[in-house]
C-alpha cells in the first residue's frame, strides 16, 4: 500500500509542477496581449479562449498523465 501512496504523491507532485509552469508560461502571453491590444470583445473572447486551454490541459494532465 505505500507503494501506491507514493506514486500517487509523485503524479501530484508532477501535476501540481505541470499547472503551476502553464501558469507561469501564460501569463506573459496574456500580459503582452493585456498591453498591445485594445479592450474589445475580440479581446474578452482570446482570454476565454486561453482559459479554456488551461483548463483542458490541467483536465488532460490528470486523466492521461504528464510524459
Amino acid at each position: 500500500m505505500k507503494l501506491e501512496q507514493e506514486a500517487e504523491a509523485y503524479s501530484e507532485g508532477k501535476r501540481t509542477q505541470f499547472n503551476k509552469e502553464l501558469q507561469e508560461y501564460m501569463q506573459p502571453l496574456l500580459q503582452y496581449l493585456n498591453d498591445n491590444l485594445y479592450n474589445t470583445k475580440e479581446l474578452d473572447d482570446i482570454k476565454y479562449h486561453m482559459l479554456a486551454v488551461k483548463l483542458l490541459c490541467r483536465h488532460c494532465a490528470e486523466t492521461h498523465g504528464i510524459k
